[in-house]
């Protein structure tokens, strides 16, 4: 995500009889501006309804970026050890076929997606450079090659893993939809729900999710999200308790862009040895509909 950076404000001072004139009345310029703030303000939204979604019809584009990085150090036998992981995964979805709202029938093409292990370089995934069609049919997810043959093995599973909740239409819809958000106003929701905004988290359990409407714009709503999950293998006890924002689509219901941020700790067996880990956690994602 970018980060929004502050606007700065430069005002030119008429020297002479003109800034004397400015003292004593504002110049209709300054004037109307002052005028725009205060309406401005006045008609700042402090709440938020999602309604029926506008569709997104067969022919659109998303354009998907996602970028996680995880810095960390390993305690182990009294030696610390610096590491650190990333994943890229640039992709663009074309929807060929939409019925009820929901995509039926989809093209996606993949970019330099990357990932890179503890002490490795990053290197292409399986996913990376390559094109599917994929057809949510009544049979189940199909996905083929643009030349019509199968794609099987571990890069099906891949896609599978990728794109097999978006013949589902987007779940971020099931918590929006209907509600109305205040502004300033901390929201509970159940941490099932986690996985309806942000999808399921890889090997992981949330324990808390809670969301606060922060901002409402003429078409977008801005939102802070608290989220603490945990580690479902015994064996590797992992804790993060992170903390981000999204940005939605307010018309659509659709998300268009998300950060996440956060400490993690954990306590490892690796072969009877007793690792302890320490870091920090980074995700960013945007989401472009053309």
């Amino acid at each position: 995500m970018r980060r929004l950076r502050p606007f700065v404000l430069l005002l030119a001072l008429v020297a002479g009889a003109a800034a004397l004139t400015e003292a004593a009345a504002p110049s209709p310029a300054r004037a109307d501006t002052a005028v725009a703030a205060k309406k401005s303000k006045a008609k700042a939204k402090k709440s938020v309804k999602f309604g029926k979604p506008k569709p997104l019809a067969a022919g659109a584009f998303i354009d998907e970026t996602s970028r996680m990085t995880i810095d960390m150090t390993i305690d182990m036998a009294g030696q610390t050890i610096p590491l650190s992981m990333s994943n890229d995964k640039p992709h663009t979805i074309e929807l060929l076929e939409v019925s009820d709202g929901v995509p039926r029938k989809i093209r996606v093409v993949w970019g330099a997606a990357t990932e890179n292990q503890p002490m490795g370089q990053p290197e292409p995934t399986v996913l990376a450079g390559k094109t599917y069609l994929i057809d949510f049919g009544a049979s189940g997810m199909k996905v083929t090659r643009p030349d019509g043959n199968a794609v099987t093995g571990d890069e099906l599973t891949a896609v599978q893993k990728e794109h097999g909740d978006f013949g589902r239409g987007d779940k971020l819809r099931k918590v929006l939809v209907g509600k109305t958000f205040k502004v300033g106003k901390k929201v509970k929701l159940k941490p099932a729900q986690f996985a309806d905004v942000f999808g399921a988290p890889d090997e992981m359990t949330v324990s808390s999710f809670a969301i606060r409407l922060d901002a409402v714009g003429t078409a977008d709503a801005t939102f802070t999200y608290w989220v603490k999950m945990a580690s479902t293998d015994p064996a590797r006890a992992m804790a993060i308790d992170g903390q981000g924002t999204f940005v939605v689509d307010t018309a659509r219901v659709l998300p268009l862009t998300f950060t996440l941020d956060g400490p993690l700790t954990g306590d490892f067996d690796q072969g009877g040895q007793k690792l302890k880990v320490t870091g920090t956690m980074s995700a960013r994602g945007t989401k472009t509909y053309r």
